[in-house]
């Protein structure tokens, strides 16, 4: 077979890759048209997308981004994050995804220090073509939740309902259509979220308000005492699934008795439950060899552990010390 390498969007067919999209086992919203063109909508980043046909029909394709701080740290911050794994087609043979991922490299090793892959599949048996072609496999956790499993409420933790309850009856509300103000405050939480514990940078608050204009985009904003204390950003996608992007809350601090965190997740749980999204995503519980309090807390949603990992490049090893330094740096101190 003939094979023929994509590296611009205007290369790929649309119908096939709406097609590709809607058949693909390992397909998610992060290899979507529409992801890809909200991507472009957003001016601190540069987004990308390959991909490889043979005998006129897409076999295999991934997109993501490129991004780096701004300012003297721009050079050892450049990166390159591919969300959702690659997707393949049901009769993609391994030649597909070794051309494809040859490819990525190519394009993007004098751009970036490192490329990160972030499955939301199981990619096992193909791990020996990934780390041929230089990228190394990383462990990595996510809890997935069967929203069509009619126990799934008996196999929540009781105390996250029991949580739940309370913070209602003390008068914690859920938000799904947030004003201007209601997402700047969401914002702000998730921020200091960011820069005191998850020490990694953020975007900028022009994706999440870009987001709240967005079709497959839902917000679960929590608020109490009229302020937001709280909250998820949800995306819904067309293959039946619901991953939550984004979620923060003041938990620890003098809203605690509202539990926005656990509020915020259930909202999400609930909706899609209650829109028959076959799949609630949690995206992502950390490394399996390091204690992690966010996996602590979602552990008890009744979601299942699994291990799909990641797949990461290192362009260039001396960079690439000094750049993980740099975007923790970046994180704590550059608000």
């Amino acid at each position: 077979m003939e094979y023929a390498v994509h590296i611009k969007s205007s290369e790929i067919d649309s119908g096939q890759w709406d097609a590709l999209l809607a058949q693909s086992p390992t397909a998610t919203f992060f290899q979507s048209r529409a992801y890809y063109s909200f991507l472009e909508t957003l001016p601190f980043l540069n987004p990308f997308v390959y991909a490889v046909s043979g005998n006129g029909t897409l076999k295999a394709l991934l997109c993501g981004y490129v991004i780096a701080e701004k300012g003297l740290k721009h050079y050892f911050s450049r990166r390159a994050i591919i969300l959702g794994g690659v997707m393949m087609a049901e009769t993609a043979d391994t030649q597909a995804l070794d051309i494809l991922l040859q490819e990525t490299v190519r394009q993007l090793q004098r751009k970036v220090i490192y490329i990160e892959i972030r499955n939301s599949h199981n990619y096992s048996v193909l791990r020996h073509i990934f780390e041929s072609k230089g990228l190394k496999y990383l462990p990595h956790y996510n809890f997935k939740i069967d929203t069509h499993d009619a126990n799934l409420l008996s196999q929540i933790g009781k105390s996250r309902i029991r949580d739940e309850r309370a913070a209602i009856s003390r008068g914690a509300s859920v938000t799904e259509n947030p004003t201007d103000d209601e997402l700047s405050q969401w914002y702000e939480i998730l921020k200091n979220l960011y820069k005191n514990r998850v020490q990694k940078p953020l975007f900028p608050y022009e994706f999440f308000e870009k987001m709240r204009h967005c079709a497959f985009a839902r917000f679960f904003l929590v608020k109490a005492e009229g302020n937001v204390i709280g909250g998820t950003l949800c995306i819904c996608d067309t293959n039946n699934c619901m991953y939550e992007w984004y979620a923060c809350g003041l938990d620890r601090e003098k809203y605690s008795q509202y539990f926005p965190s656990t509020v915020a997740t259930m909202a999400s749980i609930r909706y899609a439950t209650a829109h028959e999204i076959r799949v609630f995503d949690m995206l992502g519980a950390g490394i399996p060899s390091k204690e992690y309090g966010v996996r602590n807390f979602k552990q008890h949603f009744g979601g299942k552990l699994v291990e799909e990992g990641r797949f990461l490049y290192i362009c260039n090893n001396l960079l690439y010390g000094i750049g993980t330094c740099a975007i923790k740096y970046v994180s704590r101190y550059s608000w």
